[in-house]
């Protein structure tokens, strides 16, 4: 897979896989609102229990998915995540590229929270590509850190935003934006 990481305007690409080390978990793709004759941009919808997130020492690898993909180019995308997460690099890189992400060679960002001017923590994904990209797929795969009081019927909460969506003639293209989440499932316990 290649990875794209932007530092001061300037692209750079590598070859990286992702360790072991965080929670990967099948996704079932099915679970989602998705619409016809329209791009579909997915944050998709991780379960996974309590134990799972302990033996990968709360780190979970996030998919941001294309899906109905009647074709896009120039764009501009954001995974919105809360600010109790901690974005993980993974060999010093932001995001791994899936499928579409390869295919539109996109410049990845990352805008960690930063209480004091007010910004939104998220990993963005722009592309100025003038050549319509037309599979499905994972855009970008990121590494995050849940806090360790993390328990069981917790849900981290991950928004799509998107800045522009356009085809390669610059021409707006119609999209579905669908938020997702990482929940961790399991028995809770009331407070006594």
């Amino acid at each position: 897979s290649k990875v794209a990481a932007f530092a001061c305007s300037v692209a750079s690409v590598a070859v990286l896989t992702l360790s072991a080390s965080a929670a990967k978990l099948d996704v079932n793709k099915d679970n989602y609102d998705l619409k016809d004759g329209v791009v579909n941009i997915v944050a998709t919808k991780v379960e996974l229990s309590l134990e799972d997130l302990k033996a990968a020492n709360y780190e979970v690898d996030y998919d941001f998915d294309i899906q109905g993909n009647t074709g896009f180019g120039p764009s501009g995308m954001k995974l919105v995540y809360p600010s109790t997460l901690t974005r993980v690099k993974v060999d010093d890189e932001i995001a791994v590229l899936g499928a579409v992400g390869d295919k539109l060679d996109p410049y990845i960002t990352e805008n960690a929270n930063d209480e004091k001017d007010g910004k939104t923590p998220n990993v963005s994904s722009g592309s100025t590509k003038l050549k319509n990209v037309t599979i499905d797929g994972t855009l970008f795969t990121t590494r995050f850190k849940l806090p360790e009081t993390a328990k069981a019927g917790d849900t981290f909460e991950m928004k799509v935003m998107v800045d522009k969506f356009l085809d390669a003639d610059n021409h707006a293209v119609a999209y579905n934006a669908l938020d997702g989440y990482i929940k961790i499932i399991g028995e809770t316990t009331a407070a006594t």
